[in-house]
């Protein structure tokens, strides 16, 4: 036999280091806890539907690598999305703990068929967003990276009245110390920034950005928009909605035709608590969107619920309205249920051009997609003739505080602040508030109120007068 020390040697050296390849690969840069999405099958600058769900797979893998890596008591594992990359996601990221997802590229959501984006398991009325966390702890999305959510066909689906479940770009559901900062995102088909339940976040510098010429294109082909150019029926494109504890909102822009930034309610069953509270929005600016907003809170057998919010320094450029607070009637026929929308305070807020309201404080004018019927009944058009918003006893708003408050140039009236008799608002404290409006249309320069007691309005351009007869 022709034995070759050499060359079996070399073919031992040869083996073992393709194993170390091979072993390395789905790791790599495992030893400082950095994962390139591409290490685990990303396909980048692909649009195809099998590059899309690759793409989600890589990241479910990364993110659960660089999990991996911190929960050996290190610091934070690191998924770097560093190139353009169509996406399907893999479902939701669950159970993550201590990682950063540095986004110095793009993830582009899947713009074909909608039914190739999955459902979640919460049923049909819900898919999965671009990035969705579950139960996490410690995550930051982060590097001045974009998120497109091309959102279009996904609204023109929606107008044309299909029952279509949408996904938000990120959603964060019962997670603890979560961070969003420096992305943009863009056209989103719903939500754009989802903190659902949360304990402990913070979200800033963050730009999002709807293409509202686009928007208005689809609601006047489908006859909702006013003739002064209004959206009779909004998308859902909530910027930034926020439920939980202790979250912090800030420098960051926006621009949709839906809520801005979004106080939402808790209930009993919060894991971050029963209200949502310490919750803060300031120093951002807001293009056109349904301004600075609170709620919606409808009564419940578990009391939702809104205690401590504040909106401070903010700017508005042609709002539709700039001050929104939101209880909602009775879903149910129990009179017992009840809701909580208190200690909210508005404070350093300017805006010009207001479309609609500068002030709306009163049941949510409501006609929104795929609400299959449950709309709250108050007219977008309400108090002009021939409309209706009725009020609900159940949810008062109480010690709601104003300061430093300036809208100039609004088109409209200033506003509609109304309460139920039988469950007044009461604990108001306004100082310093003006608006100035085009027309005094259609109740001059004053604000429509019903239902307040025990208020005080020190240096308001506006006084109260009562409903009009209908």
């Amino acid at each position: 036999m022709n034995h070759n020390p050499g060359m079996g040697e070399d073919m031992v050296l040869l083996l073992g280091a393709t194993i170390f390849l091979l072993l390395a690969l789905p790791c790599a840069h495992a030893e400082s806890g950095v994962y390139d999405i591409e290490a685990f099958g990303a396909v980048p600058d692909n649009g195809t539907l099998e590059a899309s769900l690759a793409n989600g797979r890589a990241v479910a893998g990364a993110v659960a690598a660089a999990s991996s890596w911190n929960r050996g008591g290190r610091a934070n594992g690191t998924v770097a999305v560093r190139s353009a990359y169509t996406i399907i996601p893999n479902g939701s990221l669950d159970h993550v703990f201590g990682v950063t997802l540095s986004l110095t590229g793009s993830l582009n959501a899947w713009p074909g068929a909608v039914a190739e984006w999955p459902l979640s398991p919460s049923g049909p009325e819900r898919r999965f967003a671009v990035l969705q966390f579950f139960n996490a702890t410690g995550v930051t999305i982060t590097g001045g990276g974009v998120i497109v959510g091309n959102g279009y066909r996904w609204w023109e689906l929606s107008l044309a009245g299909a029952p279509l479940a949408r996904p938000n770009l990120i959603s964060f559901y019962r997670c603890v110390d979560v961070t969003v900062e420096a992305v943009t995102l863009l056209n989103s088909p719903k939500y754009y920034v989802r903190f659902d339940d949360i304990l402990g976040g913070l979200i800033q510098d963050v730009t999002i950005h709807t293409d509202t010429t686009a928007q208005r294109s689809l609601l006047r082909a489908h006859g909702k928009l006013s003739r002064r150019g209004v959206p009779l029926f909004p998308l859902n494109t909530d910027g930034i909605d926020v439920s939980g504890r202790h979250v912090m909102v800030r420098r960051c822009n926006v621009t949709n035709y839906d809520d801005a930034l979004c106080a939402k309610p808790l209930d009993e069953t919060g894991f971050s608590g029963p209200c949502t509270s310490n919750v803060t929005f300031e120093d951002s600016v807001i293009y056109e969107g349904v301004g600075a907003s609170v709620g919606s809170v409808p009564p419940s057998a578990t009391v939702r619920c809104i205690d401590g919010v504040t909106f401070r320094r903010l700017r508005f450029h042609n709002p539709i309205k700039m001050i929104y607070v939101k209880p909602n009637p009775n879903e149910t026929a129990d009179a017992s249920v009840r809701g909580v929308i208190s200690n909210v305070v508005y404070e350093d807020l300017h805006a010009t051009g207001a479309q609609w309201w500068s002030v709306w404080v009163s049941t949510q004018q409501q006609d929104q997609p795929g609400r299959n019927g449950t709309n709250t009944g108050c007219s977008f058009f309400y108090p002009l003739p021939g409309t209706s918003c009725p009020l609900d006893p159940h949810v008062p708003v109480t010690n709601l505080t104003l300061r430093n408050i300036l809208s100039e140039d609004a088109v409209f009236s200033p506003g509609v602040l109304r309460c139920s008799p039988a469950g007044p608002c009461t604990g108001w404290r306004w100082d310093n508030v003006t608006v100035t409006t085009r027309s005094g249309y259609p109740t001059g320069s004053n604000f429509v109120c019903e239902g307040l007691v025990d208020y005080s309005f020190t240096n308001v351009s506006a006084p109260c007068i009562g409903p009009p007869s209908q």
